[in-house]
């Protein structure tokens, strides 16, 4: 397996917005991880406040390929 993870700034602006977004992932986009060999993606907020931190873990099984579905791309 292979854990990857980061971390993203996020404008004041939008922080509401991307959580709510990530909130309800759209059923489309999970089943195109699952199809990607995600087997978990969790995302977790580092600050409430300027700067607004989002920090993102997912695995990997050894035979994903998460660039292979345009699905996840458009989500």
């Amino acid at each position: 397996m292979k854990r990857i993870a980061q971390t993203i700034r996020l404008r004041p602006d939008r922080r509401k917005d991307y959580f709510a977004l990530h909130a309800a992932v759209w059923p489309a986009v999970e089943a195109a991880l699952h199809r990607a060999h995600v087997r978990s993606y969790s995302i977790f907020r580092h600050h409430d406040v300027p700067p607004v931190l989002a920090f993102s873990a997912l695995t990997l099984t050894p035979a994903c390929d998460e660039t292979a579905d345009p699905v996840v791309h458009a989500f």
